[in-house]
């Protein structure tokens, strides 16, 4: 773990949102019922790290980011950035630290404007926030950017616009939008997940590239957890709103501790037709955030769940070193390893050999 002291500290955050409901619902029931979007979450995110959120759709993962970077109010907890908490400052204040803190959106074409040019979308920010003293310095940095995330010639790309575009383009125009003002700390929710195949490895490498030129900070969002590894220096596995194991990326995904991650990990394709890979798939659907379940939030899909795991909450527990999970029943790969290799006897010899 870095020693000094985190960019971004994130303190028993919750973000809850009213359900609506017609007349007749609301007259008939009592109180008001919330989705309990993120539920408890702590967590720090150091200098130059690239922090990973992983977990499948609806576990509460994008509106995390949204909450880290104050584009959402949070119900209860704090999110510290230095040692300004977001929650408590005034809009005016928060507009001043607004270019220090950017997000990458999982959409590039919905993010985009499409009556904008390259050159305006990127160059909003800085004649927004007063950053730059002449067009001249103006056009410089657009540039700058462009050729910072591989637009080159910026000339050929300046004037289109994003249906002129490609999917990886645009990615690229999304991303110089958010580096132009020199940041601090991105919130890069899913930024691969729309582009095809063939480029995603590019940008990963450009998102990882830029680490070291514009002394970034990430929070990395993603459901893939080959990208995350890739990547991420830690990782956090969420699970209907709230964090069930977290640690570094090499250890988490290669050593699984909580049954939720386990089932994860073991959902990852491996490219290798000989080798027979067990998938397993959690029981059931997952619960409502609306009313989630008592004790371990997973217990109703574990396929090691008991009585205990149903009424009392498992506490954060250090695994290996930095290595924590919250989880009554640590999974043990050994077990695993055992019915791969029985499933690997009974598997059917080729013809010829």
């Amino acid at each position: 773990m870095p020693t000094a002291e985190p960019l971004i500290k994130v303190r028993q955050l919750k973000k809850y949102f009213p359900v609506r409901r017609g007349l007749v619902a609301a007259l008939f029931s009592r109180g008001q019922i919330w989705v309990k979007a993120v539920d408890d979450v702590s967590f720090d995110i150091y200098k130059n790290e690239v922090f990973v959120l992983a977990g499948e759709s609806g576990c509460g993962k994008t509106t995390t980011g949204r909450l880290l970077l104050n584009l959402t109010e949070p119900t209860e907890g704090s999110v510290t950035y230095g040692n300004v908490d977001l929650a408590t400052i005034s809009k005016q204040e928060m507009k001043a630290l607004r270019p220090k803190l950017q997000i990458v959106f999982q959409d590039p074409y919905s993010s985009l404007n499409p009556r904008l040019s390259v050159f305006d979308s990127i160059a909003e920010c800085l004649e927004v926030n007063h950053l730059t003293a002449n067009r001249e310095e103006l056009t410089e940095r657009v540039k700058m950017a462009m050729e910072d995330v591989r637009l080159i010639p910026p000339e050929d790309f300046l004037y289109r616009y994003p249906h002129m575009l490609s999917g990886g383009q645009r990615q690229r125009v999304v991303i110089a939008r958010a580096i132009v003002s020199q940041p601090e700390f991105i919130v890069a929710d899913e930024p691969v997940s729309m582009l095809d195949a063939s480029i995603r490895a590019e940008i990963l490498d450009l998102l990882k590239g830029l680490i070291k030129k514009y002394d970034l900070t990430y929070l990395y969002i993603t459901h893939d957890l080959a990208s995350a590894r890739y990547v991420g220096n830690r990782i956090a596995i969420m699970y209907l709103g709230r964090i069930a194991e977290y640690g570094p990326v090499g250890r988490v995904i290669d050593n699984p501790k909580h049954q939720y991650t386990a089932i994860l990990v073991s959902a990852v394709p491996i490219p290798d037709p000989t080798l027979v890979h067990t998938r397993r798939a959690p029981v059931g659907e997952v619960p409502s955030p609306i009313n989630p379940p008592a004790g371990c939030r997973f217990h109703p899909r574990c396929p090691k769940a008991d009585e205990k795991c149903a009424t009392e909450e498992p506490p954060y527990e250090q695994v290996e070193k930095d290595h924590f999970a919250a989880c009554w029943h640590w999974f043990d790969p050994k077990q695993w390893e055992e019915e791969e290799k029985a499933l690997e006897k009974e598997k059917p010899k080729a013809k010829g050999k």
